[in-house]
């Protein structure tokens, strides 16, 4: 789904209220503890509960330890970030998904262009975003791109995407 409008959190909005349709008992998304407050703000409008991850020493990627503790049935999604295009352990992230019953988000918001053993960022998790918004390395001034490997959850996220998304020609005039 490749979106144009001026609020920078609309891909990881339309995910987050696309999951939770799927599984409306689950309210907690862990993220990072340092990562874009983008990420924050969609949480809040998704209705969610933000849970912050303890990082790695050094690194900005959730300490797996920390992750694993975070983690339980409460648990909808785990946001791994390709922060400034240092590449995430979305594999872990995927195991510890995968043992609580949560999907896996990949923000990869600023690493456009970025490979983990040769495979693009942002299409290991469940879904994976990019920007291109202004200050991005290909940017259309704002707006982005949100994927999804399963066609039925792709479906989904364009469903949701065009019930909660504003339309705006002078957006798309930009």
């Amino acid at each position: 789904i490749s979106y144009n409008g001026q609020w920078g959190y609309h891909p990881l909005l339309i995910a987050l209220t696309t999951l939770h349709e799927l599984q409306p008992q689950r309210r907690r998304v862990v993220v990072p503890a340092f990562t874009c407050p983008l990420v924050a703000i969609a949480v809040h409008q998704a209705g969610l509960e933000l849970q912050l991850c303890d990082l790695k020493p050094g690194h900005y990627d959730m300490d797996p330890a920390a992750l694993r503790a975070a983690c339980d049935e409460r648990t909808l999604a785990i946001i791994p970030t390709h922060l400034a295009g240092r590449v995430a352990d979305v594999d872990d992230a995927m195991a510890v998904a995968r043992d609580v019953g949560a999907y896996v988000i990949e923000d990869a918001a600023q690493a456009l262009g970025a490979r983990d053993n040769g495979i693009s960022v942002g299409l290991r998790g469940d879904i994976g975003f990019f920007s291109l918004a202004a200050g991005k390395g290909l940017s259309i001034y704002e707006g982005g791109l949100l994927l999804a490997r399963d066609p039925a959850l792709r479906e989904q996220l364009s469903h949701t995407a065009a019930r909660i998304v504003p339309n705006s020609f002078g957006w798309e005039c930009k």
